[in-house]
C-alpha cells in the first residue's frame, strides 16, 4: 500500500488565518527577516503559529498544512492586488467594496476561493505592507538562481553532477509507505530492547549515533527517527481515544471519527495510521 496519509483536513477558520497572519507577519517585520530563506523562513513562522495555538487553545497544524495555507493566501492576496489594479485603471469596484454576491460571481480557483470568507480587507492591508514585500524579494531570488543555472548548464560535467547531488538533497522526502513504517516500527522495538528504553525515556532522548539502527535502506537514520517520534505521539492519540470510545478508531469512517476528536489534543504531525502499524509492532 503506497498511499500518503496525512492530516486530517478541517476547513482553515477566521480566527486561525487571523493568528497565522499576525504571526507570519511579525516574522517578515523583524529585523534578521532578510536573512531568514527557505525552510529556515517556514520553520520560524510555524513554531510561532504552533506556541501561539497551544497558548490559546486552538486546533494545531502541520507543518505542510501551514506552508499550504499560506501559498494559498499568498496567491490569493497577489489576486486581490492584481484584480484592484485593474479594477482602478479600467473605474470598476475594487474587491472588498464588491458585494459577497458580486465576489462569488468573479472566476477563480476554488482553493483561493475559499479564502473569500476568512481573508479581510485588514489582513490584506498587513499583507501588503510585510509579507507580500518579503514573498516577492524571495521570488526574484528564485528566478536569478533559476537564470544563473539555466546560463551555466553547459559546465563541466563534475559540476553539473555536484549541483544534482545538491538539489537531490534539498527535494522533499517521498511520504511513508504503510510498508515502511511497519518495518520502521519493528527496528524501533528491536531499538528500545538493545538500549532498554521505556518510552518515556525514548521521547526524551535527543537523536545520537545510536539512532543509526533505526536507519534503512531508503531512509537516514534521522529521519527514521523523527518518524519514529510521529508514529508515537499518533499511536498515544489512537489509544486514548480507544479507550473514550467503542468502536474505535480503526473501525470508525473518517467523518464518524471527526465528530468524535478532541482537536486541541491532537498531535502536530499526527500520522492517520493504518492498524497494521499498529498491531504487535510499535513497542508499548
Amino acid at each position: 500500500m503506497t498511499e500518503c496519509k496525512g492530516v486530517l483536513k478541517v476547513r482553515w477558520t477566521a480566527t486561525e488565518v487571523a493568528m497565522l497572519t499576525e504571526e507570519w507577519s511579525n516574522v517578515c517585520a523583524c529585523p534578521n527577516a532578510k536573512s531568514l530563506k527557505g525552510d529556515d523562513l517556514n520553520q520560524t513562522i510555524f513554531e510561532r503559529y504552533n506556541a501561539r495555538c497551544a497558548r490559546t487553545k486552538q486546533l494545531r497544524r502541520s507543518p505542510l498544512a501551514v506552508a499550504t495555507q499560506r501559498v494559498r493566501m499568498v496567491n490569493f492576496a497577489r489576486f486581490v492586488v492584481n484584480f484592484n489594479h485593474a479594477a482602478l485603471t479600467q473605474g470598476r469596484t475594487t474587491w472588498f467594496d464588491l458585494s459577497n454576491e458580486e465576489q462569488l460571481r468573479v472566476e477563480i480557483p476554488n482553493e483561493w476561493r475559499r479564502q473569500m470568507t476568512t481573508f479581510t480587507q485588514e489582513m490584506f492591508n498587513t499583507f501588503k505592507r510585510f509579507i507580500l514585500p518579503m514573498e516577492n524579494a524571495h521570488g526574484a531570488k528564485r528566478k536569478q538562481i533559476k537564470k544563473l543555472r539555466t546560463k551555466h548548464k553547459k559546465a563541466s560535467s563534475q559540476s553539473s553532477n555536484s549541483q544534482k547531488q545538491r538539489a537531490f538533497r534539498l527535494e522533499r522526502q517521498p511520504c511513508w509507505t504503510t510498508r515502511e513504517k511497519v518495518l520502521l516500527a519493528q527496528r524501533w522495538g528491536d531499538f528500545m530492547k538493545h538500549e532498554q528504553l521505556t518510552l518515556k525515556e525514548f521521547e526524551g532522548m535527543t537523536f545520537d549515533k545510536s539512532c543509526t539502527y533505526l536507519a534503512s535502506s531508503t531512509r537516514s537514520a534521522f529521519s527514521a527517527w523523527r518518524k519514529s517520534r510521529t508514529l508515537l505521539s499518533s499511536w498515544r492519540f489512537i489509544s486514548a481515544f480507544n479507550m473514550q470510545h467503542q468502536p474505535g478508531w480503526f473501525k470508525l469512517k473518517e467523518t464518524e471519527r471527526e465528530l468524535l476528536i478532541t482537536w486541541t489534543e491532537l498531535p502536530d504531525d499526527f500520522d492517520d495510521i493504518d492498524l497494521e502499524v499498529t498491531m504487535g509492532t510499535i513497542p508499548t
